[in-house]
């Protein structure tokens, strides 16, 4: 777990059997440049709003996560990712609680959350290039909550290939 600022430039930092979380109990910080980054899960922001929010760069490299990627993990986390560069894989990606920019890099899931079992929360993805792989992308929940905004904006070069695509709540929920 990071509090505080922590860097990866190279080579293989393995957590095994282990969730990895940015910003447990404390300001955290992120930046991988290269390098791989192996783990069962990877939580930004676990609890408590920390400012100016807990984020974690990927600017080069690889994390793999055998399940979940969740952005905004705890019920009062707010996690900010930004890729610019490297390579996300992981079974589910989840923006809960903050926000995922992608202005280059790729992405691959088999589910991709944007805004899920989150009252009054804010989850926000923008891709601006790159490219997102995923199997289903959801933006907002069947269930919906009427005080949630949940939006994904696409623009410039950037590639998303789906073969499923659900928009929830056409009120609350904004695909642009």
């Amino acid at each position: 777990s990071v509090g505080g600022v922590m860097d990866l430039i190279g080579g293989e930092l393995n957590i095994q059997n282990q969730s990895f979380y940015v910003g447990y109990g404390g300001p955290g910080l992120f930046r991988q440049q290269g390098g791989t980054l192996d783990a069962e899960s990877v939580g930004i922001s676990y609890a408590g709003t920390h400012a100016p929010v807990d984020r974690y760069e990927l600017s080069g490299g690889t994390l793999n996560i055998l399940y979940d990627l969740t952005i905004g993990y705890g019920s009062s986390g707010k996690g900010e990712f930004y890729q610019s560069g490297g390579t996300v894989q992981a079974n589910r990606y989840v923006v809960k609680h903050g926000k995922a920019v992608q202005p280059s890099g790729s992405a691959i899931a088999n589910e991709f959350w944007i805004g899920r079992n989150g009252d009054g929360s804010v989850a926000q993805m923008e891709i601006s290039g790159g490219s997102i792989d995923v199997g289903k992308l959801h933006v907002g929940e069947p269930e919906g909550y009427v005080t949630t905004i949940r939006e994904l904006k696409v623009s410039g070069p950037a590639t998303i290939t789906t073969g499923v695509l659900s928009v929830a709540n056409v009120h609350n929920d904004t695909l642009a």
